[in-house]
């Protein structure tokens, strides 16, 4: 594990370099890398010999002389030693094409022309690395075969500084004599010098650098390190205040993938300040999507004080197709772990937004962690939170979201989804969010005919703020507040003053139904009153008119303490247990029907058949078994437990 450090455009690249300058660095300091490993061969006494002499550059056999043109394998003989040197010289810079195999341990092997320049000074032939770096010192640079009088060479001199390409944006598209296209050399890849770890973080300077991959053609990007912009003058003084953007490449339908290797848990994408990292759409006519992949011993992701921004004006945003997180298609990953903290996802666009979590081919465990996430949209908007795992269980948490406008926001199983995919949903604190119109987190109502997991899916949505919205929605029901829909009320008001009331979204549909075991609606705590004695606990209810409901359908389970102090359990004539059920009986409590005038009040009651101790807590749950008689429902349930 090592720190590496990386300041874009800090080299200047050119075919033929300024002699002793390197052009890259080898990530091992914050400043820019002095100077080049270098080598000097005399060979005003060598002799060559057409078709047998060789040429090893870095421990590759470069060169072979022979009687032909000059070619990536061979080297025109001449007679005369400078012709001889200069057609040696071009080969390498410009044709050598086999890879160095004289080099640290565990570092990239770039192709020689990329890695080395030669010149003829005289009778003499001198190399340089492209890269600086001191670990070149001391390995061999050069060695002959078949060539008398020339003595092989040594690198000396080099050292070590920073990367200075995240991605290569150079307007021509190039990059080193093998042409690297446009965004496809990352120091956080395969850099000439110094290949990271995935368990090393390299500081990137943000310095309002934009690095543009708009090539007009899809990008795979691949990361071996972890990624933390310094956007507060950690590293250098210079960056405080300042951003590191990566824009998108242009051309329709040219999608970005970012891919994540090695054995390291989670390799992350990160800023020092909130937003210093942008990943930017702005082009005027694509469809365009990000994608991070996850790949055989990559674990997972975590982004932090990342800006996903999208401003674009042409017809697809950049989340059409979707920002996905996903393991990398045929490639198995037996658990993925996303975390998204002090993000912001931001579009201009009055278009329907998607971050998919989309897990491919991956195996069995995927976590989605989201906290204190920004959205920003019109108002017409809308963000979705796609799943789209194939494996067995998941599960997505996020707490402390916000909306900066009143845009729409789903939580969205996709690609098929059954009863077999086991898992839940949990998001709190948020803020903006209209939950009036959050018409499904993704469970209640989800078709098939599974045999389990009725109860292994769950969603819970919660709003912070005085009248506290509320969403809880399994595969059978929904149980929600939501202030401004006009539910009906009793005698139960918010912290704000606001009358309120729990709405049961109850399903009728019998595939979910598989088995009527008891499902918990809703849990309610209560306190007993004074002394010791059986207690009768009630239930307020407002249902539709005509619903029949007896205890077979909607039942209470009530756990409290005995004077014994032994805990005790009783249900309201539970069902299949030989006990006839009871009709809900009528009610006279005077509700406020809201928007339901035609509902009817009705009350659910259990009386303890032993005595409570006073004083002590009471636990309540409100009990359904099986599906709505008639079709899907309402039902509402006032918040108070009368215990008398």
């Amino acid at each position: 594990m090592a720190d590496r450090y990386l300041d874009h455009g800090v080299y200047t690249y050119a075919a033929t370099p300024t002699w002793g300058v390197p052009q890259e660095g080898d990530g091992t300091a914050s400043t820019p890398a002095a100077a080049s490993a270098t080598c000097s061969v005399d060979l005003s006494g060598a002799t060559f010999v057409s078709g047998s002499s060789q040429i090893s550059v870095m421990g590759a056999t470069a060169l072979t002389v022979s009687g032909s043109a000059n070619s990536a394998t061979n080297v025109q003989y001449s007679a005369t030693l400078t012709t001889m040197i200069d057609n040696i010289v071009t080969v390498i810079n410009t044709l050598a094409t086999a890879t160095i195999v004289n080099r640290p341990a565990g570092w990239h092997n770039p192709q020689i022309r990329d890695a080395v320049f030669a010149r003829r000074v005289g009778n003499s032939i001198e190399l340089m690395t492209r890269s600086g770096s001191a670990s070149w010192n001391g390995l061999t640079a050069i060695t002959w075969a078949n060539v008398t009088g020339a003595s092989s060479g040594t690198w000396a001199g080099g050292s070590g500084g920073c990367w200075g390409w995240l991605f290569n944006g150079l307007a021509q598209g190039t990059i080193w004599p093998s042409a690297w296209a446009q965004g496809t050399y990352t120091s956080l890849g395969t850099p000439l010098a110094g290949l990271p770890s995935t368990a090393d973080t390299t500081y990137a300077k943000a310095d309002n650098q934009s690095i543009s991959l708009n090539t007009g053609a899809a990008r795979d990007i691949t990361f071996r390190t972890n990624l933390c912009v310094d956007s507060t003058g950690l590293i250098w003084p210079s960056a405080a205040g300042k951003t590191l953007t990566i824009l998108l490449p242009g051309g329709t339908g040219h999608n970005t993938q970012l891919n994540f290797l090695g054995t390291f848990d989670r390799l992350a994408v990160s800023a020092t300040s909130k937003g210093g990292l942008i990943v930017r759409n702005s082009t005027v006519s694509s469809n365009h999507s990000i994608t991070f992949t996850a790949q055989v011993g990559a674990r997972g992701f975590a982004f932090r004080n990342v800006l996903f921004l999208d401003d674009s004006s042409g017809a697809f945003p950049l989340s059409s197709s979707a920002i996905s997180f996903a393991a990398n298609a045929g490639q198995t990953v037996t658990a993925v772990f996303s975390f998204l903290g002090g993000c912001e996802y931001r579009s201009t666009r009055a278009v329907s937004n998607i971050i998919l979590f989309g897990y491919g081919n991956s195996g069995q465990q995927h976590l989605i962690l989201m906290d204190d996430f920004d959205f920003t949209f019109p108002a017409a908007s809308g963000i979705q939170l796609g799943l789209l795992p194939v494996g067995e269980q998941w599960s997505v948490r996020a707490s402390n979201v916000r909306m900066t406008s009143p845009a729409t926001f789903q939580l969205v199983r996709r690609g098929g989804m059954s009863f077999a995919n086991r898992g839940f949903a949990q998001i709190d604190n948020v803020r903006g969010f209209d939950m009036r119109v959050v018409s499904s987190i993704g469970h209640q109502g989800a078709g098939g005919t599974g045999t389990a997991g009725l109860d292994r899916q769950f969603s819970i949505l919660t709003n912070a703020g005085p009248d506290s919205a509320f969403r809880i929605e399994g595969n059978t029901h929904v149980v929600d507040w939501l202030p401004g829909n006009q539910y009906p009320s009793l005698d139960c008001t918010t912290p704000a003053g606001t009358p309120w009331s729990w709405r049961w979204g109850w399903s009728g549909d019998t595939n979910l139904w598989v088995c009527r075991p008891q499902t918990n609606v809703l849990r309610l705590n209560a306190r007993s009153i004074a002394g010791n004695a059986a207690r009768t606990i009630t239930l307020e209810l407002l249902v539709p008119p005509g619903l029949n409901l007896d205890t077979s359908l909607v039942s209470m389970r009530v756990a409290y303490e005995g004077p014994s102090g032994l805990a005790e359990t009783d249900n309201a004539a539970p069902p299949f247990c030989g006990v006839t059920p009871v009709a809900l009986a009528a009610s006279s409590a005077a509700w406020d029907k809201g928007a339901y005038p035609t509902y009817e009040a009705v009350k659910l009651t259990l009386t303890t058949p032993t005595a409570v101790t006073g004083g002590s807590d009471m636990s309540i749950e409100l009990v359904c078994s099986g599906p709505c008689p008639g079709g899907a429902n309402s039902l509402f349930i006032n918040p108070r437990v009368a215990v008398a």
